[in-house]
């Protein structure tokens, strides 16, 4: 299954319709196809190819979450963390977007530079906000604002006396505080999973 969607997105949706290509997207989620996952949340987010639901795009963001996919943890995150859905939940909010912060997911890790700052080690969020802009971060208002709040208090001269071993323990020490976070939340998503069905 994994292997039919990779050649319909490698065709750009070219080879079939979308609708067809829901069962074979859910298929592929049982093989652990984190992009599959996120098509779904997708389709069902727009009412491509399925009916539109909120609650099963966000279902499947969340599956697609829990299977690595970075671009879902962020999303998730970000609506565990400020309660868009359900409860606020802002440990496991941070724990999913440290989660896709460690695979340099733009968002993910303006969120963390947020979070150093907000902890004071201006520094460091000021190295994560600077990797994320070299990386091709869009500049919006809410990283414009850090950026000149973090260079307002000189954190852009700091940073620069911030070894790159000192930069990864503590990006290293933040993804271990959050892990008990990620694998609560995995574990409740995990008892959630629905019966598969086509």
């Amino acid at each position: 299954a994994t292997n039919i969607v990779l050649i319909y997105l490698d065709s750009e949706g070219q080879i079939a319709p979308r609708e067809s290509m829901i069962v074979w997207f859910k298929r592929a989620v049982r093989e652990n196809h984190a992009l599959s996952a996120w098509q779904l949340a997708n389709a069902y987010a727009n009412g491509n190819g399925v009916k539109g639901s909120e609650e099963d795009a966000f279902y499947w963001a969340e599956f697609s979450a829990f299977l690595g996919h970075p671009e879902a943890q962020t999303v998730v995150g970000n609506f565990y963390f400020n309660g868009r859905v359900g409860p606020r939940r802002p440990e496991a909010g941070l724990a999913l977007i440290v989660q896709a912060a460690k695979e340099r997911d733009n968002p993910a890790m303006l969120k963390v530079a947020e979070h150093f700052a907000s902890s004071g080690d201006l520094g460091m969020a000021w190295r994560v906000l600077d990797l994320a802009y070299r990386r091709g971060m869009e500049k919006s208002e809410r990283s414009n604002r850090l950026s000149d709040f973090l260079i307002s208090r000189s954190a852009d001269q700091t940073a620069k006396s911030i070894e790159d071993y000192a930069y990864n323990g503590r990006f290293e020490t933040l993804i271990q505080s959050t892990e008990p976070d990620y694998l609560a939340a995995q574990r409740d998503f995990s008892e959630r999973i629905r019966p598969y069905s086509e």
